[in-house]
């Protein structure tokens, strides 16, 4: 069988997401991305959830959602999940957990290792300096008794940065890594950069998880220092309220007398792309972020983004889409004054660099055929591919 035939045999994918624990986050919408770019590309493609969005249902892959009793929701608890994966086991092919620290990625290397099957892990970000500090006391028990050994024995690990990549290393872990980004969603209509009225204010958006890793303090911090001088400008915080932080920031602009920031619930599907549409700016300033799919959704969007350097997107500038920026707040206060100063045609024409670029750069069938060749490569068929890395 040459190459070719190879990467075409039917291989049967079996995704593991604990969708509980991540409510809100990009994995929610990535990985299901994923399965549906795999599933096109000919394969048979299971995602297995302990809980489901309702556009999941009807799609090109299968959905094998095993619920579990709320109490058990959080960690991931959920033994008929494992049951249904251990008996699926001998006919799949490849088992791909994503997320690190929840018991469905247990689940994933359980039944992957007990019938003899390749086993991909994601960390999505879980390995970072600052993600670390989150809980750390708990991640430390977790990584000794269990974590640490699952990863030494994963077939290959899968990042979507360089960073990411350094991660995995700095925690000691030595099996392949595949560096590969994520890919991004485009929109099922076209976006008209032409569309945003004149008379209204210009939109600053924040769109993602509202956590403290995201760094929204500062935001609001370098914001306050900005809005005197552009009050034609707004900042508008769409997200899941994660931990109460959404609560901590309103106290914060309440205290402050911050004008013109405008707090807002989570949008899904393909509602979220008008969101980025009817935006002038993005920005993610982040302290961590392994990919941030949100940067590569405004741009697809025609969104120009600004970014902290901690965050996978340092070629924003070189592109001519975008900034980036120290997380601090007087690195965001810096691009932020420059972004503001920048015509709104100026900033129409950085989106459509940034559109051209993602969609050109991150295209999810890309990205779906190269992990299809990773495993392919697990499985012994095909040469190692030149995105998985041995040292």
């Amino acid at each position: 069988m040459d190459h070719a035939s190879r990467l075409a045999a039917p291989i049967v994918i079996v995704h593991v997401l604990n969708f509980r624990n991540l409510y809100g986050s990009g994995i929610t919408e990535s990985v299901p991305a994923l399965c549906r770019a795999q599933a096109d590309l000919g394969r048979s493609v299971t995602l297995a959830v302990n809980c489901a969005r309702d556009e999941w249902r009807d799609n090109t892959f299968e959905l094998l959602e095993v619920s579990t009793p709320k109490a058990f929701q959080k960690l991931g608890f959920c033994p008929g999940l494992h049951r249904e994966l251990c008996s699926i086991a001998p006919r799949a092919d490849v088992f791909h957990a994503h997320d690190l620290w929840t018991m469905s990625c247990s689940y994933a290397f359980s039944a992957a290792k007990s019938a003899g099957k390749p086993f991909v892990v994601s960390p999505r970000g879980t390995l970072s300096a600052e993600a670390l500090k989150i809980k750390p006391v708990r991640k430390a028990i977790v990584w000794q008794l269990s974590r640490r050994q699952l990863l030494a024995s994963a077939d290959c690990v899968h990042v979507t940065s360089r960073s990411e990549y350094q991660d995995v290393r700095n925690r000691g872990v030595r099996v392949p890594v595949a560096l590969l980004p994520n890919g991004i969603d485009i929109p099922q209509w076209n976006p008209d950069w032409q569309s945003k009225q004149s008379n209204k204010k210009k939109t600053l958006l924040y769109f993602g998880r509202i956590h403290p890793i995201k760094g929204l303090v500062n935001l609001i911090e370098a914001w306050s220092r900005l809005q005197a001088r552009h009050p034609d400008w707004r900042l508008r915080i769409c997200g899941v309220d994660d931990g109460g932080h959404r609560s901590e920031l309103e106290s914060l602009v309440e205290s402050r007398d911050i004008k013109n920031v405008v707090f807002e619930g989570p949008v899904f599907g393909d509602d979220r792309f008008r969101v980025y549409t009817d935006s002038d700016l993005y920005v993610l300033p982040s302290f961590s972020e392994n990919f941030g799919n949100t940067v590569g959704e405004a741009l697809i969007c025609g969104c120009p983004a600004i970014a902290t350097t901690r965050t996978p997107w340092s070629e924003l500038a070189e592109v001519g889409c975008g900034w980036t920026c120290r997380p601090d707040v007087d690195g965001l206060s810096e691009v932020l004054s420059e972004a503001f100063g920048c015509s709104p045609e100026k900033l129409a024409e950085m989106g459509k660099r940034g559109r051209t670029w993602i969609m050109q750069t991150f295209s999810w069938k890309m990205i779906a055929q190269k992990l299809l060749e990773t495993y392919a490569w697990l499985q012994g068929e095909t040469e190692r591919p030149d995105h998985v890395i041995m040292d």
